[in-house]
């Protein structure tokens, strides 16, 4: 009976191993296509938003592989993973070894009225080495994001094969905000089938926006100020402190209308109010004044005969009526081809009404600093409309969008004939939910503006604090970047700014912002980095507060705006020193002897190149003291041209010093403390023979342990101890197996 039990038991145990087993199988089979669940993963974007928006910079978090899906079409459910502007997201998983990849889906949440659109699009990409990418599948869907419902939204790419992956790259548009939790990679752990894909070729950088016919540097004109003939002429022509007029300045005008307008766009009215306002014909303002005002220095034979000023016109932004019951130019702007019809009504009607002897309607603005996709799915079509029908009139085409905007990168493609890229450094923006602006933004857009062909916007406002370090940004990296020389440039100033430069008084910031604009336009502004002079040296003695400034130089910044960017100490001394170059040495407790500053100094947008200054150290109390030769000094005096010694520093203040440092020859005259002077043609003293220095202690070493190492001797524990719990529990079964005999013997007997 006993016995059935027990077989019985053992079969019940093996038909649940069985089940287990059957499960477990059955577990894997259904989920070895789905590569990417609990992998790890990196997050970039396409455009850096660190210093454009840095309180959005992304975070690491694991949820686009952990498995979890969204429940809720809703911005609270934690699943979802935040993404922010940067044009384009990059999730890059890595599967931990090559597989075969033949999908990918992506997760996401669509609420457009907080800003969070599922991506226009999503491209695959997959690398065997995580170097080399190449895009195997594509997916277009501008419909999703025009969706006003709140919404979860899965899309999918399969691909034409299965291709070898180690590394599964998804790029998606960001818009504004993208809510993405998860990311799945489907396929097969055997790559054995796949096939290998071809990596993409490179894309070269397009390159700065170049001139329109001869005009690389365009000022916006708001209507609103209603500019004066006077107002106007800085603009023109560059005004020295007197007034007096030397050169021409701005190439071209933009006029275009402000928030301050207060123009209603959705009425006729509206759109009059801003023609009249823009000519200004009743007033003598803004167009009517400029054509006086070019006619005039056309007189003083400051313009050449016949000079007609380009200027560009803005069509006012109506997006926001789309949908809405409004007529403009007797259209309701509800579809593509009625918006096309009222772009084309106010482009005739400033074409018509245009009729100024001394300046030339040189094109159109589209005064949209961001491509609307979520209003309607044709938005790129009509941007190719309004440039294609400025074009059959003859006229030129601008856009100024700013950085992370939807759709920039698009303006060569959509048919601009320049386009420039705004950073909003200049404003100072302390947005909780973005972050205030850095620096690093200006770099940021002009790289980006660069590789799409965009040209750069400078911004300047000179109510902010600090406009002047802000504006200088602007000028050094147009400088650096060869945008001054190769590219487009636009200018805001907001109202006025910039004549309120023009007639500041010398030496102020605002002067020097209107000074230097001229000089970029011009292709005369540097931006040099500061110099440290190479070979300084610093003599004090024991018990001594010594103070000086190093020899630092740049060209084009005052020393207030210097810096020290990076420095370092040798140990025991005891020093300080500002970006100018001042120092302050306190020997009180310093040792006699021979030590070293390191540093580099920046003027906020160009750092210098590292330079070692030496500081000699000699006692007060003796006559003369011997230095060891530091690692790149050698130090010298001279009594006369013959009688040489060297490594040797007396207090008399009648010799000449020497010092060889990087093997050139610095000498210091007389009386002097500070520094060394590069000695030009001079006979390098003798050098004294080490015999006569003192020796350089050895250096201390561990004495060598006769015995084994610490590690050795855990080894050889560790393995002991290994071997005597085999032993035992040899010894152990051993014993059990006897104890079973001899009970059953004893049962036997």
């Amino acid at each position: 009976m006993k016995a059935k039990r027990v077989i019985t038991f053992i079969l019940a145990a093996i038909l649940l191993l069985g089940c287990a087993s059957v499960l477990i199988v059955g577990t894997r089979a259904e989920e070895s296509n789905i590569l990417s669940v609990g992998k790890k993963y990196t997050v970039t974007y396409e455009t850096s938003i660190d210093s454009a928006f840095p309180a959005r910079a992304y975070q690491d978090e694991d949820k686009l592989t952990d498995g979890k899906i969204a429940r809720s079409a809703s911005t609270s459910d934690g699943a979802f993973l935040k993404l922010y502007r940067g044009m384009a997201a990059y999730v890059t998983i890595d599967l931990e070894s090559v597989c075969a990849v033949s999908g990918v889906s992506v997760h996401f949440l669509q609420q457009k009225a907080a800003g969070v659109y599922a991506p226009r699009y999503f491209k695959v990409a997959v690398s065997e080495d995580g170097k080399q990418f190449a895009t195997v599948g594509t997916l277009d869907d501008p419909k999703t994001i025009v969706n006003p419902s709140s919404i979860l939204v899965e899309k999918k790419i399969d691909l034409d094969a299965s291709y070898k992956a180690r590394y599964v790259r998804v790029m998606m548009a960001t818009d504004c905000y993208v809510f993405c939790d998860e990311v799945t990679v489907f396929g097969a752990k055997d790559a054995g089938n796949a096939k290998s894909a071809s990596a993409d070729a490179p894309v070269e950088d397009r390159g700065y926006a170049k001139k329109i016919d001869g005009i690389g540097n365009v000022v916006l004109m708001y209507t609103v100020t209603k500019f004066k003939s006077e107002n106007l002429k800085p603009y023109v022509v560059y005004s020295d402190l007197s007034g007096e007029s030397k050169d021409t300045m701005f190439d071209s005008m933009l006029f275009l209308p402000s928030g301050a307008s207060n123009y209603d766009y959705s009425k006729d009215e509206g759109w009059q109010t801003y023609i009249e306002e823009l000519f200004g014909d009743q007033t003598n303002t803004n167009l009517s004044a400029l054509n006086t005002l070019i006619g005039e220095l056309i007189s003083e034979k400051l313009l050449p005969e016949g000079t007609r000023y380009p200027v560009f016109i803005a069509l006012p932004a109506f997006t926001d009526y789309v949908g809405k019951n409004v007529m403009i130019y007797g259209f309701k702007p509800n579809n593509r081809e009625n918006r096309l019809a009222i772009i084309r009504s106010f482009v005739d009607q400033i074409i018509g009404d245009f009729r100024y002897k001394n300046i030339e309607l040189k094109g159109f603005y589209w005064h949209e600093e961001v491509i609307r996709y979520s209003v309607t799915d044709y938005e790129e079509d009509l941007i190719r409309d309004f440039n294609d029908y400025v074009h059959e009139k003859g006229k030129k085409s601008i856009w100024i969008p700013y950085y992370c905007s939807p759709g920039y990168e698009r303006a060569v493609d959509l048919g601009f004939d320049a386009a420039t890229l705004q950073s909003g450094y200049a404003f100072a923006r302390n947005n909780a939910e973005t972050g205030e602006v850095q620096a690093g933004a200006v770099d940021d857009s002009a790289a980006s503006a660069k590789k799409y062909g965009l040209g750069m916007e400078f911004e300047v406002d000179i109510y902010v604090k600090d406009f002047y370090k802000r504006y200088l940004k602007y000028l050094t990296v147009g400088y650096r970047t060869g945008c001054m020389t190769d590219g487009m440039m636009m200018l805001y100033h907001g109202g006025n700014g910039l004549t309120t430069c023009a007639s500041s008084a010398a030496g102020s910031e605002q002067r020097q912002i209107y000074d230097l604009t001229y000089q970029y336009i011009k292709g005369t502004f540097t931006s040099e980095a500061p110099a440290i002079q190479p070979g300084q040296v610093i003599v004090t003695e024991t018990g001594k507060r010594q103070s000086g400034n190093l020899v630092i130089t740049d060209a084009d910044s005052g020393k207030n705006a210097l810096k020290v960017s990076n420095v370092s100490y040798s140990d025991g001394l005891t020093c300080v020193v500002e970006g100018d170059g001042f120092y302050l040495v306190n020997t009180s407790k310093m040792d006699p002897g021979v030590y070293t500053i390191t540093l580099t100094v920046t003027d906020g947008y160009n750092d210098s190149e590292e330079e070692t200054v030496y500081v000699l150290v000699k006692d007060a109390e003796q006559e003369t003291i011997k230095f060891v030769s530091a690692e790149k000094l050698d130090l010298y005096e001279s009594v006369s041209e013959k009688d040489q010694v060297g490594a040797t520093l007396p207090i008399n203040s009648e010799i000449d010093y020497y010092a060889k440092i990087n093997d050139d020859w610095y000498y210091i005259e007389s009386g002097e403390s500070n520094g060394f002077v590069k000695a030009e043609n001079i006979h390098p003293p003798i050098p004294v023979d080490p015999s006569d220095l003192p020796s350089l202690p050895e250096e201390s070493k561990p004495e060598r342990d006769s015995g084994l190492p610490v590690g050795a001797l855990v080894g050889i524990i560790a393995g002991a101890v290994v071997l005597l719990g085999a032993a035992a529990a040899v010894i152990l079964i051993k014993k059990r197996k006897n104890k079973i005999k001899a009970k059953a013997k004893l049962e036997k007997e």
